[in-house]
Parts: C-alpha cells; structure tokens; sequence
C-alpha cells in the first residue's frame, strides 16, 4: 500500500530539485532567441524572435553558423534538437565572405524572458500555497491551489524551454495538457461541494490517463537525437488539446446550466458568471498565442504576456469561489462587471491621450494590451477602493476619523445616562473636544417658559435666554441646533466657538446632525423611562392598599416556605450526592485503563469509601426528611442519632442536655415530631447563620412545663426577629408557628454580637430526670 505521506514528501523534494535545476538554466544562459535551420548541408540563420535580437546580437538572417562554443553546430543541443541558437557563448558565422565571431554571452538580461518567469511562479507559488493554509481544508480548495502551482511551474518551464532545456519542454507541454483537465476537475469538486451536486468523473480520469500516455511519448522523443519533426506536431497537438478542453469547460457549465436553470436560482446564476469568467480568462492566451501558433508557427503574443490575463482572472475566481458562497458571488460578479464597464471610460481617456502623445510608434497589439492592461488596473482598483479608504481612513481623512471616534464615544456613553445631568460629562465635554469650542450647553425650556441650562466651559447664560427668549438664534459665534423630541419640553445643544474660523463646515455639521439624532432617541427614552416608572410606582401604591385575605396570605407563604426548602435540599444532595458520583464515575473510567494490580485495587478501595460516604449521608438526609427512629427508638435516640450525623466535623461543638426520658417519649407522635423540628431549626440555624463554636441544647420539665432551651456564643442577633413576624426568616418564623400549634411560648433573650438564647415553653406535667450528652468535643 502507498505512503500518501512519503509520497507527498517525496513530491515535494523532486519539486525542489526541478525549480533548482530551472533557476540554474535560466540564471546561467541569457535568452538568445534566435532560429536556425538546416539549409545545403549547413545552418543559417532563419529568423529572430523578435526585432530587439536583430540590433543586440549583431547577427543578420542567412548568416552561415560554422562554429558554436568552438563546436560544430551539430554537436550543439538546441541546434540539433529545436532548431535554435541558445545556451551559447560565442558563435563563429560566415557573411558575404567574412568571417565573424559574435559574442553572445555579455548582453543584458531581458526584462520579459529573465524575470517574468520567475517573478509570475514565485507569485502564483503564493497563491496556491495561501489557498492551501485555509482552515476549511476542502477539497476543491486543494485542486485549486494544485491549479495555480501547475500554472506557476508551466511560466518557469517556459523560461528555462526558451533556452533549449529537454526538461522543461516536457514538464511545459504535460503541464499545459493538465490545466484545462485540472480546472475542470476543480469544476465538478466545487459544484459537489458547494450545490450537493454529484457529477461522474470517468472522463476526467480518461482524460488524465491519455495525459500521463503522451507524457511517456513525449519523454521518449525528447531525449533521442532527432526530435524536430516530432516536436512541431506535439507543439501544435498540445495546443490544440489545451484549447479543445478550454471550450469544453465552458460547454460543461453551460450544459449545467440551462440542465438546472429552473431549480436552483443561486447556483445556475452563479454558474453562468463563473463560465464568463473563465471564458475571459481562457481568450488572450487561446485567441492571442495558442491558435496562431497552430496555424502560422508563431503566436501574435508572447505567452508570458497573454498569459497574464488568465491569471489575473483566475485569481478573481479563486477568490470569489475561496470566501464567498454560491449565493454571493452573482451579487459581486454583477459588482465587478458593472465597475468594468465604469472603467472602460478612463481607461479609453488614457488610451486616447496616449495615442496622441506618441502616435504610431505602438503596434495595435500592444495598445489592445495596454488598454486591457490599464482597464483591469482601473477596475481593480475602484472595486478596492471602499476597502483601501476604510483601512487607510485614519492616514488619508484624519478629521473624518476623528469625529467619528468621537460619535462612537457618544453613542456607547448615552446608553448609560439616565439623568439629563449626566450630560455634562458623557456628551458636552466631548462635543468641546471633538469641535475645538470654548463652551457647550443643553438648554431646556418647559412649556411653562423656565429655562433650564446645563454648561460645559463659560458660556453668557442671559444670552443663552435672551436669544432663546426672543426666538432670534443668529450670533457670529453661538449656533444653536434643535433637538427634535416626542415631548412638550424643547432642548438645544448650543456651541460658542470664538474663532476666525468659527462657522461649522461641512463634515461638522454633519457629525452634529449624527450627535443630535443619538441625543433625540437618548432623550425620549429617559422620558419613557420616567413614565414607565411613574405608572409602576401609581400600581405599587394601588396594590399595596388593597386587602388580601388570610387564606392567599396562608397559601402564598406556604407556596415560598416549600420551594425555599426544595432547593436547599437539592443543593445539599447535588453537593454530597451527585458530585461525588459523578466523579467516581470518572474515576471508574480511569480505573479500567490501569494495568497495574494494585493500582486498580487501591483505586476500587478509593471509590468503595466514598459509596459509604455517600450513602452514609444518603441515610442521614433521609432521616433528617422523615424521622422515622422517632417511632422506632424514641425522640432522644432520633436526635441525637441526627446530631452525630450533621455535626460529623469538629466545629461547632453540640452539647445536648434532657431530662426524663421516659416521660418525653410518653407524648404523641406529633408532639415529639414539632420538637424534633425545633431542635433542628435551632441547631441548624446556629451552625449557618450564627458561626458559633458551642451549641448547647436542654430539655427539662419546669414546674407544669417542659422547657427547651437552646445556646449559643455566636454574633447574635436581634431578639425583635424571634418575637414578631419577619418575612426575611423563614425559619424562625417556623419555630414560632410550631411553639404557637403547641399552645407554647417563645423567648428570645439575645443581643447582636453577644451569642443567642432562645427559650421555648410548651405544656407538660412529668418529673425531672436529667442525663447530658455531648457531641464532638
């Protein structure tokens, strides 16, 4: 099975060995560009690639090539294998009977054959190497990014085939067959992942199988001696193949389209805007290089340059299709044609002027580029120009930037006034800073004509109301704006600034419409605010008189004791209960994973004691709920049974004092069950609210009564709490209901800070028998 990681590596390192051996070409050997031909036995000079080579290399068509390097010419690579004169130092030529010795090696690089190459790889290297650091990892992303190296790698090889190199003829023209099938790969994958489309790609693999056929083909023909014949016909049949599969793209889409044109309104739109696009894209360098090369040899433009067009729109796709979704990119392609359009007028302008300037020394190729040229450029940067502003905002409009930080400052202050003299400093003395003014004011006038002013710096108040008063709001330098409101109070912000450039200019008083309109809503919310509030207070005064029976008191109370203590039990179960199962599950989990012994065995021994934790606790709570060893082993068992388990730790120290037992258990079941609530209202209390650390608890039989009396050294509290109706304690209050039910009485003997005491009388004729037991200490 193949290592998809070692191959990748492996890719990659052979990529780096390729552009290695590329760069060392194209550095080493200036491009020539000049042909030969093999004419009586010998090689002459047929044509230059262009007129510049004419005038540089001081050769002449028909020069007879005796020497190459010191060499025959047919020992010289490119000679034999491309008819052509490149990787040559010198160059030995007969003319007219002369000899002649031209030196080809101390020329000056050419701008368009040595750097274009590689600046256009190193970019398109850029581009498909961001598209693959994107998060979403999806594969069409991939075959895009694929794209733009494949396109990069064909303008390198296309550098390095110009001076004759056998490698990048061959990685140039599979290269070439690949980027239509690879786009139209990269077709199916996004329309699969972004439509939910599922296309067949049987012929996408045919079509990379024929691929991969006439690679091997031409690789074979390549590295053998006489490759010429061989190597026009595969030139015109890459060509053509690349053109054939360029309209077959555009076909496949518009198959698409008029397939899916009535179900779904967003994909087919889009799909026929991407389809212009790359029709777009495809044209230069078909129409341009490619079909003339086919028909005549030569293209009317230079790959290198029509190829650029290609690219610059398939960046555009790339980054529609990239960040934008289906839905999206009909909405900016619609944009981007439109500015196109809008940028045909400045770019004829330029043209126009340009022809005028310089007249006919520009073919109408180049000017047809030019204008192309100066066309995508204007576009391009009108469509930016909304972004480029926002960014460079604060750089190019510094006061704009200014007053709109200022307006935000305004805006995130108003939310919190809740007061009109709270504008002073959240609103005033921003407008001061913001417009460079000596002072600034709120002016209020009610409907019975007093007028209220809240000032910011020194501002003339009885100016203030007698242009107020008058209705005259025109001075040199105080300006007045009216704040629009739903109320009949009227309020103006008003400005004195003493200046030569007093007036506000355009930006400002456009910025003081903005302040003016936050000010209104700010305004009228206060206003609603205070209505709102009033008509709460008028409600809670009506329902405060009315009467409520005893019976909705009763029921309502009950409701509020009930749901109180359920949550206090729920808390007191999730803490002691569930918590700690929850996390012997957890540790459960991690005892399975353990493969040493006596590691399981002391983590099952660990997860044993808290079960007996837990249902320790599980037994008390449920005694505490329903004391039911009241029945079975009397009150004072019941008790004390609940004391040692709710008062396990060391602190507080419970101290427990009754008397005649026998006696206190020959009452009702009831009586015994009011009591043992008492006590545990007292105690509890005691260790939560009074942060004692002595709890004393008696019962004794007083005269004709049993007497409970409960003590504490804690912070106390006021004895006002145990003797009247308090709805703040609640427990309380149900000891004092449960002491009333039981015809007692209630006494609390106790000051805040000096510990408590509470004393409970409940009717009871029985002898004294003390025993005391305490627990803790």
């Amino acid at each position: 099975m193949i290592n998809l990681t070692s191959l990748r590596k492996w890719g990659i390192v052979g990529l780096a060995i390729v552009q290695i051996w590329l760069l060392f070409v194209i550095i080493k050997y200036p491009y020539i560009g000049v042909h030969v031909k093999e004419q009586d036995h010998a090689w002459v000079v047929s044509r230059f690639a262009t007129t510049e080579q004419f005038d540089m290399r001081k050769l002449r068509i028909g020069d007879h090539i005796i020497r190459i390097n010191g060499h025959v010419p047919e020992a010289h690579m490119p000679v034999k294998k491309w008819h052509k004169l490149e990787q040559a130092n010198s160059v030995v030529v007969a003319r007219g009977g002369e000899v002649l010795t031209v030196r080809l090696d101390q020329n000056e690089r050419h701008p368009l054959y040595d750097f274009m190459p590689i600046i256009t790889e190193m970019v398109l290297f850029t581009i498909g190497w961001l598209l693959l650091k994107r998060r979403d990892g999806s594969t069409a992303g991939k075959m895009l990014a694929c794209l733009f190296f494949m396109m990069g790698l064909i303008y390198l090889c296309y550098g390095a085939s110009l001076r004759g190199d056998v490698l990048s003829y061959w990685l140039m023209f599979t290269g070439l067959m690949l980027i239509p099938v690879m786009f139209l790969h990269y077709v199916y994958l996004y329309i699969k992942e972004k439509a939910s489309l599922v296309l067949s790609t049987k012929y996408i693999k045919g079509l990379y199988t024929f691929i991969f056929t006439c690679s091997i083909v031409k690789w074979v023909y390549m590295v053998s001696d006489r490759t010429y014949i061989a190597y026009k016909f595969d030139n015109v049949f890459t060509y053509f193949f690349f053109v054939l599969i360029a309209i077959v793209n555009v076909l496949f889409m518009f198959r698409l389209y008029f397939k899916y044109r009535h179900e779904r309104t967003y994909f087919t739109s889009a799909l026929t805007l991407i389809s212009f696009c790359v029709g777009i894209a495809f044209m230069p360098i078909v129409s341009l290089s490619f079909v003339p090369n086919i028909f005549s040899g030569l293209p009317l433009v230079s790959p290198l340059i029509s190829g650029w067009f290609g690219i610059m729109f398939m960046m555009g796709l790339a980054w529609l299709t990239t960040f934008y979704g289906l839905h999206d990119i009909s909405v900016i392609m619609k944009r981007v044609l439109t500015i196109g359009l809008i940028a045909v007028v400045p770019s004829a302008i330029i043209m126009g002027w340009d022809a005028i300037v310089f007249g006919d020394q520009e073919s109408m190729i180049v000017q047809i580029f030019t204008f192309l040229f100066i066309l995508f450029i204007v576009t391009t940067f009108m469509f930016t120009i909304e972004y480029s502003c926002g960014k460079l905002e604060e750089v190019l409009f510094p006061r704009k930037t200014k007053l709109d930080q200022s307006l935000k400052r305004i805006a995130s202050r108003l939310g919190y006034i809740q007061h009109r003299e709270d504008w002073n400093e959240e609103v005033l003395r921003v407008i001061v800073d913001t417009l460079t003014c000596n002072a600034a004011a709120i002016v209020r006038k009610d409907r019975h004509g007093a007028i209220d002013i809240i000032m910011e710096g020194e501002m003339e108040a009885d100016l203030l109301k007698r242009q107020l008063l008058k209705g005259n709001f025109q001075h040199p330098y105080v300006f007045w704006f009216d704040i629009n409101l739903e109320v009949e109070n009227r309020y103006y912000i008003v400005i004195e600034r003493r200046s030569s450039k007093a007036e506000l200019n355009r930006e400002e008083k456009q910025w003081m419409e903005h302040v003016l309109t936050y000010l209104s809503i700010s305004l009228n919310h206060i206003y609603r605010a205070r209505v709102l509030q009033s008509q709460l207070t008028d409600l809670q005064y009506h329902h405060s008189n009315r009467n409520d029976t005893i019976e909705q008191s009763m029921v309502s109370l009950l409701f509020d004791m009930q749901e109180k203590n359920r949550g206090l039990v729920a808390q007191s179960i999730q803490q002691k209960a569930m918590k700690p199962l929850h996390e012997m599950a957890i540790m459960m989990e991690e005892t399975k994973a353990l493969e040493d012994v006596e590691q399981v065995q002391a983590g099952m021994e660990h997860i044993q004691r808290n079960l007996e934790d837990v249902s320790l606790y599980m037994q008390h709570l449920n005694s505490g709920l329903r004391p039911t060893l009241i029945q079975t082993v009397g009150l004072q068992h019941a008790l004390r049974s609940w004391i040692e388990g709710e008062f396990a730790e060391k602190m507080p120290v419970v101290q427990m004092e009754i008397g005649s037992a026998e006696l206190l258990e020959a009452q009702s079941q009831d009586w015994k069950r009011h009591v043992f609530r008492m006590a545990q209202e007292l105690l509890h209390n005691g260790k939560r609210h009074a942060y004692a650390s002595l709890l004393q608890l008696s019962f004794k039989q007083v005269d004709d009564n049993w007497e409970l009396v409960y003590v504490d050294d804690g912070v106390g509290f006021a004895a006002k709490l145990a003797m009247e109706p308090n709805d703040s304690a609640h427990g309380l209050m149900q000891l004092r209901n449960r002491v009333q039910l039981l015809d007692g009485t209630i006494e609390a003997l106790c000051t805040d800070g000096n510990g408590s005491k509470i004393q409970i009388r409940l009717p009871m004729v029985k002898s004294t028998e003390i025993s005391t037991y305490t627990i803790g200490g």
